[in-house]
């Protein structure tokens, strides 16, 4: 079933995310071009390389980039990540149609993820560790190739960077209710037809802006595992009662994407001087430098502002700070800088590590 105009048009009001760019993309003109010298050796030597970058960088001094190796160092006994998959029919609605998985790639696939990008977060990070939204736990996803990982580094990301990022959110992540919002949302989006797109969340779909289909097998599945009741059956019929489900999706949409987007946002702060962001959240990471100089750099500290109380009176205070102490702008203004200087040292120790390698 399709959402009902109302919500459509409040969905419509939320922005809709850039469209997903390779990490190679992203670069400057001149990291494209150490990018494709460094896919051009030979694997061993790609190998060779990205080890002695890592090396030279964890012998660095730079006191940005220690915090990030330091954190990162704390991330052992990771498990897999599983994948989430989507809502099954006959648990939720036996009546709907069978579903079909559209494999990642396909046609159908990929016209869909061309109407639901993925939201843009560091996508010039290309993980390995990744956060859990769904569990509320860091795991271990698919290994990164040589060369993501050395775009990774000429994005002036240092090794770690995953790791340190999945660690924060998994600290900042604390609102159990939302999480369960959070949890179903990571499911993978499915047309009323039964299709189900693979590698496109439910989160996707709403983040988008667009029209999101609303099958009784989801609409149901949020029903009993957020809002906690059996009263729905499918077919749901038209009326009032349906409405009032689908608004309440979209309300609980609009406050887990508020939730979720500043808390990523003070994850980036902490890895990147102009982290890759929706540029309506952009605005929030200077303010989130200010918070992490503030607190000392200490992730616990932050996690109990974050979760302390009402988000805009967080950003009140701190804009009021802001604005009103010379010090407080300028602890934004020296975070900024030692981010700007930590990637710049990783963008350079990985250009001279290539430069020996291939003296051309």
């Amino acid at each position: 079933m399709l959402l009902p105009a109302t919500t459509l048009l409040l969905l419509a009001s939320l922005s809709a995310a850039l469209p997903a760019k390779p990490p190679a993309a992203m670069l400057a003109p001149q990291g494209q071009n150490e990018l494709a010298q460094f896919r051009s050796l030979p694997a061993e030597t790609q190998t060779s390389v990205l080890a002695v970058i890592e090396s030279r960088l964890r012998a660095s001094e730079d006191p940005t980039l220690r915090r990030i190796q330091d954190l990162a160092a704390t991330a052992v006994g990771l498990p897999p990540l599983e994948p989430t998959g989507h809502f099954l029919p006959a648990e939720f609605a036996p009546v709907a149609p069978a579903r079909t998985v559209l494999a990642i790639g396909s046609t159908q696939q990929e016209a869909q993820r061309q109407q639901f990008p993925a939201p843009p977060f560091l996508r010039e990070l290309q993980p390995r560790v990744r956060y859990d939204w769904a569990s509320g736990k860091p795991a271990i996803g698919p290994e990164p190739s040589l060369s993501q990982r050395f775009a990774s580094l000429l994005a002036g990301l240092p090794p770690g960077s995953d790791a340190a990022v999945a660690l924060l959110l998994q600290q900042f992540d604390a609102d159990f209710d939302l999480r369960g919002i959070g949890a179903w949302l990571e499911h993978t989006y499915a047309d009323r037809d039964g299709h189900v797109f693979a590698g496109i969340s439910l989160y996707d779909a709403w983040y988008s802006g667009k029209t999101v289909e609303v099958p009784d097998v989801d609409a149901i599945a949020f029903a009993r595992r957020v809002l906690h009741t059996d009263s729905f059956v499918s077919p749901i019929p038209e009326g009032r009662r349906r409405e009032r489900l689908y608004q309440q999706i979209h309300d609980a949409f609009g406050r887990y994407r508020e939730y979720r987007t500043l808390r990523e946002a003070a994850a980036a702060a902490f890895v990147s001087a102009d982290p890759d962001l929706d540029p309506v959240y952009r605005e929030l990471v200077g303010r989130m430098h200010f918070l992490w100089a503030r607190l000392g750099f200490d992730p616990a500290r932050v996690a109990q502002k974050l979760n302390g109380g009402d988000r805009s009176e967080l950003l009140t205070v701190i804009d009021d700070a802001l604005r009103g102490n010379a010090d407080a702008a300028q602890l934004r203004a020296e975070t900024r800088a030692a981010l700007t200087t930590m990637a710049a040292t990783v963008r350079a120790t990985a250009v001279d590590a290539l430069q020996k390698a291939n003296p051309k």
